[in-house]
């Protein structure tokens, strides 16, 4: 393997490139691989560039360090060279300040971010407002969000339905959903328990969703305290609405909950078959299990809440009552109807009130044998609420005695 750097200069104008490169073969017509260089290339011609090795390493570390010496940021800001990133490192990122934008024109240069025309919005982000996309031949280029064939369809973007996923040495692959690698478990997505975090100083970066900065909350997720805007939220609840209409992406299109008292079960069907169900007496809707456990069924029509013929029997707020007066009264609710059943209530309200004057809370119980002095005190209170309308008695009386 050889390691050198090398210079390419430009013989129209004299302008330089500096980079390294590594190759097992030193004649493979590299010219390097600089966004601006490349641009050069095709204004001026290949033919017009010279490329001269200055020298040669043992390592990839020894290149790196060599071209970061050479290719600092002084030489970064010349206007005789192109390169817009300090030497050294493993990756295409710009120089610290630097940042790559383009004009009205659609040029690309490199310029500081405290730049006045870049401040002032004359310059933008070279991204901006752009995505990669493949016309119909599989030929890839870059064109702007608004242009007529990208908003047609003529030109699909080439992420659609496409994600990043890595196999077990690491290596990154784009692939789709349907891809059998994925679904075998060969490839795994590259996001897959990560986590975007923010620290104390607002940086944001990813993270592993286990790492000891994350979870003792050094680190916030990236989002946390930052509200979405008016607009994102309604960019959500468009796309949100959107994608639930596709059938494919919502496993609850065009289906209903229905519930069946007596089998005490719910089933998910289609809406088209609903009213086959309701024949059968099946009702509309979800319960769970333990409201289920709370129906009661009336002593005289068997109806279960409030299906009866006669309701106040069984709404659940005379449950407490309803079932007191039969236990420890010996109340015969069955044959009488509302408002004998409201009479009785009154009288036996009317007639612990009396007890609760002379005797205490406790001793009134152990009367009756009432052993839950808990309960008691509930029965009294669902007794003032069921007759205070009524002005059996004040409220504030029956809560002094509890």
């Amino acid at each position: 393997m050889y390691y050198y750097l090398y210079k390419i200069t430009n013989l129209i104008n004299n302008k330089i490139y500096i980079g390294k490169h590594k190759t097992i073969k030193l004649d493979d017509g590299y010219m390097g691989s600089g966004k601006i260089l490349r641009g050069a290339f095709k204004k001026y011609g290949i033919e017009n560039f010279k490329k001269d090795i200055i020298e040669f390493y043992n390592s990839d570390d020894e290149v790196l360090l060599a071209e970061k010496e050479m290719a600092n940021e002084e030489f970064v800001k010349r206007n005789d060279t192109y390169n817009i990133k300090i030497g050294g490192g493993k990756s295409g990122w710009l120089s610290p300040g630097y940042i790559t934008v383009k004009d009205k024109d659609g040029k690309t240069i490199s310029v500081s971010t405290n730049d006045p025309r870049y401040l002032s919005g004359e310059l933008v982000h070279f991204n901006i407002n752009t995505t990669c996309v493949k016309d119909k031949n599989g030929k890839i280029f870059k064109v702007d969000v608004s242009d007529p064939r990208f908003l047609s369809g003529e030109l699909i973007s080439i992420t659609k339905n496409k994600f990043m996923a890595k196999n077990k040495n690491g290596e990154t692959f784009q692939i789709t959903k349907n891809d059998p690698r994925f679904l075998s478990g060969e490839l795994i997505s590259c996001t897959l328990g990560k986590v975007n975090v923010r620290d104390k100083s607002g940086h944001t970066f990813r993270t592993n969703k286990n790492d000891p900065r994350y979870l003792s909350g050094e680190l916030v997720h990236a989002s946390k305290g930052i509200p979405m805007s008016g607009e994102a939220c309604t960019k959500l609840s468009i796309a949100t609405k959107k994608r639930m209409t596709i059938k494919e992406n919502n496993p609850a299109y065009n289906k209903k909950w229905i519930h069946h008292l007596e089998l005490k079960t719910n089933k998910f069907i289609d809406k088209e078959d609903i009213e086959k169900y309701l024949k059968n007496g099946w009702i509309i809707g979800y319960k769970k299990k333990y409201q289920y456990k709370s129906l009661l069924k009336c002593p005289k029509c068997g109806a279960i809440n409030r299906q009866c013929k006669y309701p106040d029997f069984c709404k659940r707020k005379y449950k407490g009552p309803f079932e007191f007066i039969h236990k420890y009264f010996n109340f015969d609710y069955s044959s009488v109807g509302t408002d004998r059943y409201n009479e009785e209530l009154l009288r036996i309200f009317n007639l612990l009130l009396a007890e609760l004057r002379q005797n205490t809370l406790e001793k009134v119980a152990e009367k009756y044998n009432i052993t839950n002095i808990q309960i008691f005190k509930g029965i009294i209170y669902r007794f003032n609420i069921r007759f205070r309308y009524k002005k059996a008695i004040k409220s504030q009386e029956v809560y002094h005695y509890i």
